[in-house]
């Protein structure tokens, strides 16, 4: 319900050869940072979660790889 005023995403995507299987996906990872107004960090963690949970695509490489999400406020309670 908090538009971002920034929002930068980068996905870095790895594929290796899997003994037996060729190539495939074996990592997925997510470095997001945000700046929204009046969010504070335990609301940005739990809207970025809420995000992960629903996306399928994570869901997909998630049933043989691993996802990870690296995300962070800006200018957020946390001091940065």
């Amino acid at each position: 319900g908090s538009p971002p005023e920034r929002l930068d995403v980068t996905c870095t995507v790895t594929m290796d050869e899997v003994e037996g299987k060729g190539h495939l996906i074996v990592d997925s990872t997510i470095e997001a940072t945000a700046r929204v107004p009046e969010v504070d960090v335990d609301a940005f963690r739990q809207a970025v979660e809420a995000a992960d949970a629903g996306c399928s695509l994570s869901a997909l490489i998630r049933a043989s790889a691993s996802v990870s999400v690296n995300a962070r406020l800006e200018g957020g309670n946390d001091g940065s």
